[in-house]
């Protein structure tokens, strides 16, 4: 019936070819496209240092599906930020930018988009991006992510303002007490926020 109302009333035959015609481009699509293959998960070391120090660094991280892990780095490291990044291997890695400013950096980590369908994509677990930053250098946070979940700690951080835009995942987040003041805004979509 719904193709007679698509194409009007045709033969058996005819309406049968246009069905293995739909059918054979469908798989084709999936075949060229890789959607059939399975997506295998890659890690990728983070670290990032500056020759110099800054006097403050805005930090941006930019995800879709992947968990989102945020903590503070031990002790007074040199290093603005480290940890391990996940992507799936037809994803591209992550891309990570540092601009140096005077007095002022600004540290940005993005997801690349993944092109790419795979069936594999829905039956794998969410990858995970675990983030340390430097527990001395005063920072402003920016967190754009999907329906993964995120887990912020800010207990050691030296932050000043956090913005976070969400979809569906949820939001832990720890405050430390006596941090002093710390402006932002928490956006979530059917998500949950926990206050720790």
């Amino acid at each position: 019936i719904g193709l007679d109302m698509l194409f009007g009333r045709r033969n058996a035959l005819v309406s049968l070819v246009i069905v293995l015609g739909v059918l054979g481009a469908g798989a084709g699509f999936l075949y060229y496209s890789g959607g059939l293959a399975e997506a295998h998960v890659i890690s990728l070391p983070l670290s990032i240092s500056s020759p110099v120090m800054p006097s403050s660094v805005d930090v941006t991280i930019s995800l879709r599906d992947t968990n989102l892990t945020l903590g503070s780095l031990p002790g007074e490291s040199k290093q603005l930020a480290s940890g391990t990044l996940e992507y799936y291997d037809r994803q591209g890695e992550p891309i990570h930018t540092l601009k140096i400013g005077d007095p002022n950096a600004e540290l940005r980590l993005d997801e690349q988009n993944q092109h790419d369908f795979s069936f594999s994509n829905f039956a794998n677990t969410a990858h995970q991006w675990d983030v340390r930053l430097n527990r001395v250098v005063p920072f402003t946070l920016l967190v754009n992510t999907g329906d993964a979940n995120s887990t912020l700690d800010l207990t050691n951080l030296h932050l000043t303002r956090i913005d976070f835009h969400g979809g569906d995942g949820n939001l832990t987040l720890t405050v430390p007490q006596g941090a002093g003041e710390v402006t932002g805004q928490l956006d979530l979509g059917d998500g949950n926020i926990n206050l720790v």
